[in-house]
């Protein structure tokens, strides 16, 4: 303890509650002095330049005014009368006499608008200088007019009338500059007077205040010896709130007070009680008399609740009597004590209070020691509320961190610049950094810096950062954090903003490693695309099995139709054969039917079976020698032109001239050119066309064949080519097999055929052949090459 005991203060200090003598009480006397001084030295000196000043004004302008306008009117009057005398004499001597005179008036007049410039009387000056002018224009007038007048002083009535006028206006001028010179005169005789009595009343303020400094002088040396107390007081204070500042907990504030208090006192002991829900206890004693630390006692009854009553500082002198509560444990170690109880209060809240004791062999306190101990309570209760912020922060904060280590969460704080202020045990596991690897550093840059691509993720569009200028909550799942080492890991991580007040202070992250989670959730949806991939598999299976089933049922429907037709037609030829009712001249006919019948028999099995190869991925046998396709194409619309001429149809062919010679089988491609041409002459209806053209392009022979039918929708284009789709679509207008015999001869051709159509925009087949100088399989394989 650095606090010494506080001497006893003079007799002369102040009492409790004594307001200290406000500064301007001393200095305003001292000042009224030195003003007066001053006012009683300046002020003769400045009475007397006004004074100067005045009679100067006068000296130098109205005296010198008035003269020269008394000379103006001794001038004048010798101007009027020397008209008058050549009025009545016509002596030119008295002309000139007047002359010289009015030069006289002007030249007074002249310096009197001078010395008048700027004053209230310069426009009567010009008023004077006007008439005096009108005055000589009427006698310069007489003047020139004097020859032949027969009464030259006819006019002298209006003569008259101007000259008074001039001479009125110069007497009113005399007059105000006699007011002027007057009003001077006065005023100096006032500043006279007032200079007198201020001097005077200077003389008796200056007396009052010597008085006044005299008596502060004595006060002064008083409130001298109460400073140097106060300035102790305060000393002992600073030291007992040093002391104080160092504690850390309410026993340690509570004990170094008593210790102060019984030191800056000069008290028999002291001691603390706390209060409690119901009871006080003493956590603090020093000294002597006082009960021991650890005594508890009811509420009601304590000194605590007697200061509380009185709300500040009171002096009991009789302790026993007023705490009855611990009455039993002073009575026996303080007989007939003093005691000083002063209320620790936290705000509205009660602390406790503070008992300083005194034996009867001592004073009592007096109102400076009570002032004492009330400051001394106002340091203890500012003490006790810090400590107990203290406390109750840390306490704050170790359940906060328990709260954030037992989580198994990871999770991190960041303030306003992303730096990371706290980093709990499962975070820092799971990132394999200390928390002192972290604190203070750019989390960012230090776990989220990069994508899953290895490019850099930029702070300014990490979700963690953007939350403390959104001020929103984010969830993300599954993005990527990164390892000390350098590994990395997918995590579920949630980030909000730390608000406080309207100020954003930082943000919180909690993040879980999901990565066992996302290879569940992985393998589920794996496990999930299998199933549904063997479902689907599954699925075109049966519907592959049971499209099988119909087609079957539909071929071997479509083909016993065929077969029976021509198998009837042998039947009932053979029969009228046989029966012999076929006349000797039809016999021949009707072999000749039976015959076509077994042709179309022989065609229909053919392509069954060219059908059958294809589906068993085989190639058609073709025997290739060298043609021309322009005797295939024009064989096969002569063939055909018939059948176009009975549907009313037009079948044109166009033959590019330079047409190469191809490798290929006649027959085949007949076959081929046959089929496309039926089925265009099929579609096309009545009135239709269809064109077969023949071009070269990239050196491959180009067949083709545009129909006006009814064209084929787009979805449909892919399947044209599969064996028996038209039979299932044309309402049975054939087995549905040329198509994709024709497919097959092309291809084993080296050649390629595709269809292009539209609803209601007809059709059009085309199939390329290799040129004669290249074998099959090469253009085959060209052209595979450039459809990739």
């Amino acid at each position: 303890m650095t606090s010494n005991p506080l001497p006893r203060p003079p007799e002369t200090t102040r009492r409790l509650g004594d307001r200290p003598r406000p500064q301007w009480q001393t200095w305003v006397p001292l000042g009224l002095v030195v003003l007066s001084l001053l006012a009683l030295a300046i002020l003769p000196g400045a009475v007397a330049r006004r004074t100067a000043r005045l009679q100067s004004e006068v000296a130098e302008r109205v005296t010198p005014v008035r003269n020269e306008l008394h000379a103006f009117g001794l001038a004048f009057a010798r101007e009027v009368l020397a008209f008058r005398a050549w009025a009545l004499t016509g002596d030119t001597g008295f002309a000139e006499e007047f002359k010289r005179s009015a030069e006289d008036a002007d030249r007074s007049l002249d310096a009197v608008a001078r010395k008048l410039s700027g004053t209230d009387l310069a426009p009567l000056a010009a008023e004077l200088r006007s008439t005096l002018v009108g005055w000589r224009e009427m006698v310069r007038q007489i003047m020139e007019s004097r020859i032949g007048r027969a009464d030259p002083l006819a006019d002298l009535s209006n003569q008259q009338r101007r000259v008074n006028a001039v001479l009125e206006l110069s007497t009113r001028l005399d007059r105000r500059l006699g007011g002027w010179e007057e009003a001077t005169a006065r005023l100096t005789q006032s500043e006279s007077r007032r200079q007198a009595l201020v001097s005077l009343f200077l003389a008796m303020v200056a007396l009052t205040a010597t008085v006044a400094v005299a008596m502060l002088s004595v006060q002064s040396r008083r409130q001298a010896r109460q400073l140097r107390y106060r300035a102790q007081e305060e000393r002992a204070l600073r030291d007992v709130a040093r002391t104080l500042s160092a504690a850390v907990t309410v026993s340690e504030v509570a004990q170094r007070v008593v210790q102060a208090a019984v030191e800056t006192t000069r008290g028999f002991g002291a001691y603390v009680e706390e209060a409690r829900v119901q009871e006080v206890e003493v956590v603090a004693a020093e000294g002597r008399g006082g009960p021991p630390v650890g005594t508890r006692a009811p509420f009601p009854g304590s000194l605590t609740d007697a200061a509380l009553h009185s709300g500040e500082a009171t002096v009991v002198m009789e302790i026993g009597a007023i705490g009855e509560a611990m009455a039993p444990y002073l009575q026996g170690r303080c007989q007939r004590c003093t005691g000083l109880v002063v209320p620790l209060m936290g705000g509205t809240e009660v602390l406790g209070a503070l008992v300083i004791l005194r034996s009867s062999a001592q004073e009592a306190f007096g109102p400076n020691e009570v002032r004492h101990a009330q400051a001394l309570g106002d340091l203890v209760s500012s003490a006790l509320r810090r400590v107990t912020l203290l406390e109750q922060t840390e306490r704050e904060r170790k359940e906060k961190t328990a709260l954030l280590e037992s989580t198994a969460q990871g999770m991190w704080g960041m303030d306003g610049h992303g730096c990371a202020t706290f980093l709990n045990s499962a975070a820092a596991l799971t990132l394999g950094f200390t928390p002192e690897e972290v604190l203070g550093r750019p989390v960012h840059a230090l776990v989220h810096h990069t994508r899953p691509d290895g490019t850099p993720y930029p702070e300014s569009q990490c979700p963690m950062t953007r939350v403390m200028t959104t001020r929103e909550r984010v969830l993300i799942a599954g993005e990527l954090l990164w390892r000390k080492d350098g590994t990395s890991f997918l995590a579920d991580y949630s980030a909000a903003p730390i608000v406080i007040g309207d100020e954003v202070q930082g943000a919180v992250v909690a993040f879980t490693d999901a990565t066992e989670r996302h290879r569940r959730e992985r393998e589920i949806r794996e496990s999930e695309e299998r199933f549904r991939a063997l479902a689907e598999s599954e699925r075109h299976a049966r519907e592959s099995a049971e499209t099988a089933v119909r087609t079957r049922d539909e071929v071997l429907a479509i083909v016993s139709h065929d077969l029976r037709n021509p198998l009837n037609t042998i039947a009932l030829a053979v029969g009228a054969l046989e029966s012999g009712d076929v006349p000797a001249a039809e016999e021949t006919r009707t072999i000749q039917v039976v015959r076509r019948a077994v042709d179309r028999m022989n065609r229909l099995i053919a392509d069954l079976l060219d059908v059958a190869k294809l589906e068993a991925g085989q190639k058609l046998a073709i025997q290739p020698e060298p043609m021309d396709i322009r005797s295939v194409i024009t064989e096969t619309c002569d063939g055909l032109a018939a059948e176009a001429e009975r549907k009313r149809q037009h079948l044109d062919c166009h033959l590019d001239e330079r047409l190469p010679k191809a490798a290929g089988d006649k027959h085949r491609l007949i076959q081929v050119l046959a089929n496309l041409v039926g089925n265009a002459l099929k579609f096309s209806g009545e009135e239709g066309h269809v064109t077969v053209t023949a071009t070269t392009e990239d050196g491959n022979v180009v067949v083709s064949v545009t129909d006006t039918g009814p064209g084929i929708a787009p979805e449909h284009l892919a399947q044209v080519f599969n064996p028996y789709w038209q039979a299932r679509q044309t309402a049975r207008l054939g087995a549905g097999l040329g198509l994709a015999i024709a497919k097959g001869i092309v291809e084993a051709h080296g050649g390629r055929i595709w269809a292009t159509s539209g609803p209601g925009g007809g059709s059009t087949f085309a199939f390329t052949l290799p040129p004669l100088a290249e074998k099959p399989a090469e253009a085959a394989s060209k052209d595979a090459s450039a459809r990739s």
